[in-house]
């Protein structure tokens, strides 16, 4: 379950999950502010959908986020599409998922990082692919974000706590 709440440039995902062990609900709400140049990507995926060509368009998401001069990626699962492959943490949107809510909760379901602020739009990249399930071929987008996040420790006791989380 998303919701999303807006106030002034500042949204908030919330992330709703039962876990099998307890049977308790965990609602984590991740408020983040969004850069006032990102507004048109603030909409669900089916309308930006519905306002690209070509029909049938397929999209999905991707985090960059720098820290250091480095640049954070993650290793897909063994069992997934393209096993093993190092990227940038995203994923599929959901239809009802605003594209910038979609960025921030997959960073966090894949790192565990809390954005604090989606800067920029990096890229928009269109690929066309043959669909393992239908064998059909699919146009999809990604659009990858810039994301600012909260404190990263890097593990270096000699680092100040002060740096900006890029």
């Amino acid at each position: 379950l998303f919701t999303q709440m807006h106030a002034c440039d500042v949204s908030c995902i919330v992330l709703v999950t039962i876990t099998r062990a307890t049977s308790k609900l965990l609602v984590i709400a991740m408020p983040f502010e969004i850069d006032p140049s990102l507004e048109s990507y603030d909409i669900t995926t089916t309308q930006y959908v519905s306002q690209s060509t070509p029909p049938g368009l397929r999209v999905c998401v991707c985090a960059n986020v720098y820290v250091h001069d480095l640049t954070l990626i993650v290793q897909r699962a063994a069992h997934d599409s393209l096993p093993l492959h190092w990227e940038a943490p995203g994923g599929t949107a959901e239809p009802d998922e605003t594209l910038l809510n979609t960025a921030v909760r997959e960073l966090y379901e894949e790192t565990g990082l809390r954005a604090k602020r989606v800067v920029s739009l990096l890229a928009i990249n269109d690929a066309a692919c043959i669909s393992s399930r239908t064998g059909q071929e699919e146009m999809w987008r990604k659009l990858t974000f810039l994301i600012e996040v909260e404190s990263i420790n890097s593990g270096d006791s000699n680092d100040n706590d002060d740096d900006d989380g890029r």
